[in-house]
């Protein structure tokens, strides 16, 4: 085949699994209760790959989805929901936006999906979902092309091990972790935390990376940086009888990141804490560019990005600026303080020279006139 296949996770979704087609219903008929939702009317829009839609055509767009076939549906559906996610995120970065700061739009694209996902039990835990994903010391891999996309709507997603022993990293030109070797993307979503811990997320052949964590937070762990595999290539025959072959990109390093091959371009990540941290940890995150919506950001230090960044903290440069005011100041000052601290040195100076000629060595001799008997 000319690509690999998409795999789809899910976990703690119910016996019947995601319910594509009540999402669909429940978004036309809070649309139709209330057209002039604006929340609402965004993901219609999202549905329909059309920004521009209008609260009066919204409804038809969403009947029209509901015609297609039940393949075509359920991925129409799962793009809305991630195209809600990461513009939730971006523009929740962007100050001149109306949406800076808001991020009700992917919760609610969430509560569509997934029908009382906020709901509470008296003790404050959540009333309904529950389930993770841990790969432990396993891998979600996809080789020729194809993507990743996981939903767990109620638990943690857990990519690899806090410590994995060395005969489980041994794998060949294989790789433990979630990996697309080819080209595609990986996307996710969680209730809880997503930890990479020692393993990794990574897009190989220029694919982009969404992850969203509605309560929890996203660490990229603490995976060696020097690990890499570098899968064979792969023989293609063409219908003449004609042998190429296409080299694959190669792994390497842990954390989290968007990766390419020679000749492309890295592609863009997106993280998204609304309540939690981003945390790029030991093994870093890389990216083409990259939009941290997070309430705290860590290890700014180890993010490395080739385009544009939005969402990770700066060095603070108050003290550096607080000084330099100070030191351009035109009230005279300055200049005071510069001959006083030359004069000084020029005293210390003279004191070390004037030390130095006075200093006498003192040599002890010892002489031994005898051993006794």
């Amino acid at each position: 085949p000319a690509g690999g296949a998409d795999i789809h996770l899910a976990a703690g979704v119910g016996a019947d699994g995601i319910d594509y087609a009540g999402a669909l219903a429940r978004l036309l008929t809070d649309l139709q209760a209330d057209p002039a939702n604006e929340i609402t009317l965004w993901q219609a829009r999202w549905l329909a790959g059309n920004d521009s839609l209008t609260a009066s055509d919204a409804p038809a767009a969403v009947q029209a989805v509901q015609q297609l076939g039940v393949d075509a549906q359920r991925e129409q559906v799962r793009n809305w929901q991630f195209t809600a996610l990461r513009e939730t995120g971006r523009q929740a970065n962007q100050a001149d936006s109306k949406f800076a700061g808001d991020f009700s739009r992917g919760y609610a694209a969430l509560a569509l999906l997934f029908p009382g996902i906020e709901e509470k039990n008296p003790d404050g835990g959540f009333k309904y979902y529950e389930g993770d994903i841990n790969l432990f010391a396993s891998r979600v891999k996809t080789d020729n092309g194809g993507d990743i996309e996981f939903m767990t709507p109620g638990g943690d997603v857990i990519v690899g091990l806090a410590n994995t022993a060395e005969a489980l990293t041994k794998v060949g030109s294989n790789v433990l972790g979630m990996v697309v070797s080819g080209v595609g993307d990986i996307k996710g979503v969680a209730r809880e935390d997503m930890l990479v811990n020692q393993s990794r997320i990574l897009t190989v052949g220029g694919g982009d990376v969404l992850l969203w964590s509605s309560e929890g937070d996203i660490d990229a762990g603490k995976g060696k940086k020097t690990a890499s595999a570098v899968p064979p290539p792969i023989v293609r025959v063409d219908p003449q009888g004609n042998v190429t072959l296409e080299q694959q990109g190669a792994v390497t390093g842990s954390g989290i990141g968007a990766l390419f091959v020679a000749g492309g371009s890295a592609g863009d990540v997106d993280l998204i804490a609304p309540k939690g941290t981003v945390n790029a940890g030991d093994a870093g995150i890389r990216a083409g560019n990259l939009n941290i919506a997070a309430a705290v950001v860590l290890g700014a230090d180890n993010i490395s990005v080739s385009g544009s960044s939005a969402g990770t903290p700066v060095a603070d440069t108050s003290a550096v600026t607080a000084a330099t005011s100070g030191a351009t100041s035109s009230d005279g000052g300055t200049a005071a303080a510069t001959a006083a601290l030359s004069g000084n040195l020029a005293e210390a100076a003279r004191a070390a020279e004037e030390l130095k000629q006075a200093f006498k060595p003192t040599f002890i001799t010892a002489e031994v006139v005898g051993h006794g008997e």
